[in-house]
């Protein structure tokens, strides 16, 4: 349905800045057939009607068209448009432009940092495997969002668990966690300890907070 209602707007008014809006408000939610049909219907205006949904008021309409970037640009040109997307002040679309800035090979401090701040959030499995592809670097970073105070719960047992997939005490650094467990925060104290136990189930520090 949402194709279909794309594609009569844009025979009826190709050309109208409206009307390509509308278009891609409505191919937010489209599965990646129907967005290769869109970008080859929207022929050689492509690569203009996206660099003008990226600046759209409209969050769906900016979500469409980061979608849409690796679809019509090269791979230079397109990790250039995702980058700049990182900074969207809609959080769906950060993470959507993460996960395709990803596939384009790219890492970046920023890359992680939206990815860690979608933990707990939509298509959290997506966004651990994404968190385990970067490596070690994560690592310390999520320790941080497990005991920072305006972490959920949520956040938190995401992070817990791609910590956990880490796997092994030698392979968390445990100096912050420990220093939580005395710490006044009792939510950090918490989940500082079921991360450690996850890591050393045999640690007697953390069966009295458990």
């Amino acid at each position: 349905v949402r194709q279909t209602a794309s594609n009569a707007l844009l025979a009826i008014a190709p050309d109208d800045p409206e009307v390509l809006e509308a278009s891609l408000a409505s191919a937010a939610q489209m599965r990646d057939r129907q967005l290769d049909e869109l970008a080859e219907s929207l022929g050689q205006r492509a690569p203009q009607v996206v660099q003008s949904g990226l600046t759209s008021d409209q969050p769906t309409v900016r979500l469409a068209a980061v979608r849409l970037v690796p679809k019509v640009f090269d791979a230079k040109q397109a990790a250039s448009l995702l980058s700049a997307a990182l900074d969207d002040k809609d959080a769906k679309v950060q993470q959507t432009a993460a996960l395709a800035l990803q596939q384009t090979g790219q890492n970046s401090p920023k890359l992680i940092s939206v990815f860690i701040q979608s933990l707990g959030g939509e298509n959290d499995w997506q966004i651990r495997s994404a968190l385990r592809d970067q490596g070690r670097a994560v690592i310390s970073p999520v320790i941080d969002l497990v005991l920072d105070p305006a972490s959920n719960d949520a956040q938190r047992a995401a992070a817990a668990q791609l910590l956990a997939d880490f796997g092994g005490e030698a392979r968390i650094p445990q100096t912050k966690l420990r220093a939580a467990l005395s710490s006044g925060d009792k939510a950090a104290q918490r989940w500082a300890a079921i991360v450690l136990a996850s890591a050393d189930p045999k640690s007697d520090a953390v069966v009295p907070i458990l």
